[in-house]
């Protein structure tokens, strides 16, 4: 098993710019997360992520194999925890292209 790598580790031994995970965590604290409780076809949980209120960086769906076992508490937070993952897998992306294409 490898031992995982310390932000002090790529900050020792990067040579050139890079993506790093304060600039991830700055971008992600103005990520807005709207959520729409809908019941048709059936219950479920519709979750968008927006960069600024502007910029679409995901969206996830929660909802239960049973109708009737439908929590919209429960649903929101599922919805919401994969919509951030999603705007934070889009941001490490997005950044990564900037960084390349400049």
């Amino acid at each position: 098993m490898s031992k995982a790598v310390t932000e002090e580790e790529l900050q020792e031994k990067s040579v050139a710019p890079r993506v790093t995970k304060d600039r991830i965590g700055d971008l992600l604290d103005r990520v807005q997360v709207h959520t729409t409780t809908c019941q048709t076809p059936v219950p479920h949980v519709l979750a968008v992520a927006w960069l600024d209120d502007k910029f679409h960086l995901g969206t996830a769906i929660s909802k239960s194999v049973n109708p009737e076992n439908f929590d919209e508490e429960i649903g929101i937070g599922y919805a919401t925890s994969d919509v951030l993952q999603q705007a934070e897998n889009k941001l490490w992306e997005l950044e990564g292209f900037r960084l390349y294409s400049a």
